[in-house]
């Protein structure tokens, strides 16, 4: 047995062929992980009531703790062992990644030394903050500009507040500018005057403005007033009030972002909404038989 693998306490896993092969037969959960989190580290320190190590074995693969025990798709749970037949169901990874941070959550305190570098970062969303967060550790000294009103991207303004609270996202975010990173937010570079004037005051320039666009169809119609894209609808009703009341609402799909429309419009004034999907249930995405159930609650038609 490899001492790197089977040693899961150690914060690096060796890239060998055979040690990950080791992983995938022997730690399923975390080898489904796509970031490779020390899934039975940080739950046998929950088990031993230790939610701060708990939070800090997270926080070595993933800064958002907070906000992944609470939307991550959870493929770790597919992976898990003790839901295969006959073993009973697997288990609720993705909760307790949540109490680790809900409950261990603490300031990061490191010793950073300077190094005399200044990196700008344009755009505050999962994959900006993360490269901050590393660059900062390194030693840099990171400026992030952000065209919002605040950080997060995606995790602030892609999802509905009643799923992932704004102040998980900020408590989060702040993990980050704990260690001296500085982001102004309201703060568009939308040219390449802006570029090249933000290239002379920086060593290094990188450009994380994410895709914050639309899957389109190519269907007519759907230019007419009162049809809305999901991402687009999904940001309007996160940036802003936007009422539909008494609208009647029909969604068209049924993945994440098509039950999160739903349950918004429920939540904003629709009088009626129905989702409608080309496939059976089976094939939708959704967190679990709960969320299926909210839906009934709400009155939405599926």
């Amino acid at each position: 047995m490899p001492d790197v693998a089977a040693n899961t306490s150690l914060p690096i896993v060796s890239t060998d062929v055979l040690d990950r092969r080791w992983i995938d037969v022997n730690i399923p959960c975390q080898a489904a992980c796509p970031i490779m989190t020390d899934v039975p580290g940080y739950i046998e320190a929950i088990l031993n009531a230790d939610f701060e190590t708990a939070y800090r074995i997270n926080r070595l693969d993933n800064i958002f703790p907070g906000v992944l025990g609470r939307v991550c798709h959870r493929p770790c749970e597919s992976a898990c062992r003790h839901g295969r037949e006959g073993l009973g169901e697997p288990v609720q990874i993705c909760f307790l990644k949540r109490s680790a941070s809900d409950f261990g959550m603490k300031p990061v305190d490191l010793d950073i030394d300077a190094n005399g570098k200044s990196v700008c970062i344009i755009g505050a969303g999962p994959s900006g903050l993360t490269a901050a967060n590393d660059l900062a550790i390194l030693g840099y000294q990171v400026t992030v500009f952000e065209q919002y009103e605040e950080a997060g991207g995606m995790m602030r303004y892609g999802i509905p507040e009643f799923r992932l609270p704004y102040d998980i996202v900020r408590r989060d975010v702040k993990s980050i500018t704990d260690l001296g990173v500085e982001i102004r937010t309201n703060t568009r570079i939308d040219s390449w005057e802006a570029l090249d004037k933000v290239k002379k005051e920086y060593d290094a320039v990188i450009v994380s403005g994410g895709c914050m666009l639309p899957t389109r169809l190519d269907l007519p119609g759907l230019e007419s007033d009162g049809v809305y894209w999901g991402l687009d609808f999904m940001m309007r009703s996160n940036r802003e009030t936007l009422g539909i009341h008494p609208k009647n609402v029909v969604v068209i799909g049924g993945g994440f972002t098509a039950l999160d429309c739903a349950r918004t419009s429920y939540r904003i004034g629709a009088a009626s909404t129905t989702i409608a999907y080309r496939r059976t249930r089976e094939y939708m995405s959704f967190s679990g038989e709960a969320e299926l159930e909210h839906l009934h609650e709400e009155g939405i038609r599926l």
